[in-house]
């Protein structure tokens, strides 16, 4: 059993993952893997699930949430101890565990190999965790700065590391460690004048946000700079490291007929790559360049990043194409039938929702099997969205249809209905291979656009120009919040939940922990899509086919990158922004 909590909090059992319950039982978990082996009271779990305001239910509630988790996990893995519960497990068996021991033997970079994303991301926000996933995500940092300083003390090439320090600094521009690790980077690579304007941006964030000055380690390099001190040449040229490869592939046109990739070719005088029309364009998240480009069919639209690979619709074809997310090449394209409309991806899971706004068809959501034989296959027949209201009389299927409405998180997946209009919640039981419906919940519309993240289910009505926190478990509606106009797209990250208003080509910043917009970002023409990733939140706009780069620490926009062709849907994963294009 392998137990992950550096990113969603996830447990795998012969390489399959084991279905973990709501947010409230995952969030029982991690407070158990993180004391690993040692007895937490009940008094103390019922203090940090509930806030310290636990209501009368709470003994009950923790006892079904542990019986779940045995039921899940086993018996001998969850214990019961005089005077609460104990996880047993081999230190070897959590990844923070190993990610601990491997950075402790200074084996950094495969330490960082074993993150995922923000420590225990889809229960980060349960109380009783906020703090410790602070604390884990600093930890990574400091990992990374540390491993930052081992390969410029190893003669890496620096110019590989100045892109990502770039990003980093963008996303922390109050961490002066990496300030001067970009001005050395940037001084090693030739580039003294922008090492110097470095410091001056370094200074800047400081005594505008801190009112002070940088501190003496800082000003003492920007001064051997100027000297053009020797001891900051690093090791002989002979001996540095050879220039990572960074990755510009493209796949043969014709998913049906080629999986095969071939070099992207550089496109004009400028050497940047070309995005072909119809096509996923590739970002590199830390430098915000375009990379590369992976040719798909027809009409691309929605995309996702879950179960190890990128997935993308092309809509005029029925096909859902997969992309090895590393080596950037296409690896899998399969017919899916029907009318897809949208796609949906999550740790281990793929579902794909038909008839999306067509009210002339009827509304069916699909599971994909990702693992079996390494390829993609259908899960049974379309599961049909006409009757998840039970009491209600049944309504045709020829006019039901789902909405855009659509996201996963786990093994479940939440879909929006027209008719009647609302959301339904669908679990994957993976030991029996069946999917089933949990819940179903009445909404004045068919939400737009859905995302789950901060223990809630977040639906945009863009007619009313709200977004619903929704509880996962009870299905009822915690709390309208209103945001811009026509809100069209939504994607949870970064501690807060950004939605994408359409009409005021503007995204509004929700902190989920007082259910209120606390930023509003001016962005591209026509924004259609969002996702967050590497510190940023990325916004397709189509309207003047751009990707903007929101840094999600200062509500900034930090970048703009001209795409060629309007952009469809944008997802993030291995690094990289995943941009879908069409051909006007």
């Amino acid at each position: 059993m392998e137990i992950r909590i550096l990113g969603p909090i996830e447990v795998r059992e012969n390489g399959l993952p084991i279905p973990l319950g709501g947010p409230k039982q995952r969030a029982l978990l991690a407070l158990l893997v993180l004391n690993a082996n040692r007895v937490l009271s009940r008094d103390s779990l019922i203090d940090q699930l509930w806030g310290g305001t636990p209501p009368p239910t709470a003994a009950t509630a923790l006892h079904g949430h542990v019986s779940g988790l045995r039921k899940a996990l086993g018996a001998d893995v969850i214990v019961t101890r005089s005077p609460g519960y104990v996880l047993i497990a081999e230190p070897e068996q959590i990844d923070l565990r190993r990610f601990e021991s491997l950075r402790a033997g200074r084996d950094l970079h495969a330490a960082l190999e074993l993150w995922r994303g923000e420590a225990l991301e889809d229960v980060r926000f349960e109380p009783g965790l906020v703090a410790e996933s602070a604390r884990l995500d600093d930890l990574r940092l400091g990992t990374v700065e540390d491993r930052i300083d081992a390969d410029l003390e190893a003669g890496s090439d620096p110019s590989d590391l100045v892109a990502e320090l770039d990003g980093l600094v963008a996303s922390n521009p109050l961490r002066e460690r990496l300030w001067g690790q970009l001005m050395l980077a940037l001084y090693r690579s030739g580039r003294q004048a922008d090492a110097l304007d470095a410091y001056r941006r370094a200074r800047h964030h400081l005594i505008a946000q801190l009112g002070i000055e940088p501190a003496q380690s800082l000003r003492d390099l920007q001064q051997r700079i100027l000297e053009q001190d020797p001891g900051l040449d690093g090791p002989p040229r002979g001996l540095r490291s050879p220039p990572r490869r960074r990755w510009t592939l493209v796949a043969a046109a014709g998913v049906a007929a080629a999986l095969a990739a071939i070099a992207l070719a550089a496109g004009g005088s400028s050497g940047e790559p070309e995005v072909p029309p119809n096509s996923v364009a590739i970002v590199d998240a830390a430098g915000g360049e375009l990379t590369g480009a992976v040719a798909l069919d027809s009409t691309p639209g929605p995309i996702a990043a879950g179960a190890g690979s990128v997935w993308a619709l092309s809509i005029a074809s029925s096909t859902l194409s997969r992309i090895d997310p590393r080596a950037q090449t296409l690896t899998d394209a399969a017919g899916i039938g029907g009318n897809p409309g949208t796609v949906a991806a999550s740790e281990a899971e793929v579902w794909v929702a038909n008839g999306c706004a067509d009210g002339g068809i009827p509304g069916a959501l699909r599971h994909l099997f990702t693992t079996r034989g390494g390829g993609t296959k259908l899960d049974g027949d379309p599961m049909s969205l006409a009757k998840v209201f039970r009491d209600d009389p049944p309504v045709p299927e020829e006019v039901t249809a789902s909405q855009c409405g659509f996201a996963a998180s786990g093994t479940s997946v939440w879909v929006s209905t027209n008719l009647h209009p609302g959301v339904a919640r669908f679990d994957f039981d993976r030991a029996s291979g069946h999917t089933a419906l949990v819940s179903a919940l009445r909404l004045p519309r068919a939400p737009t656009a859905m995302a789950v993240g901060a223990g809630s289910v977040w639906a945009a009505d863009s007619e009313a120009g709200v977004v619903r926190r929704i509880d996962p478990d009870s299905a009822r509606v915690l709390k309208d919040v209103r945001v811009g106009n026509e809100p069209v797209a939504l994607a949870a990250g970064a501690g807060a939940i950004w939605v994408v208003n359409r009409q005021d080509e503007s995204v509004s910043r929700i902190d989920p922990r007082t259910g209120s917009v606390t930023k509003t970002v001016s962005v591209g023409e026509l924004p259609v899509a969002v996702a967050v990733g590497n510190g940023s939140v990325w916004v397709a706009n189509a309207g003047d086919s751009t990707l903007s780069r929101i840094e999600a620490r200062t509500n900034r926009v930090s970048g703009t990158i001209a795409l060629e062709h309007p952009p469809r849907g944008v997802a993030v994963a291995a690094g990289a922004v995943w941009v879908t294009v069409g051909s006007s």
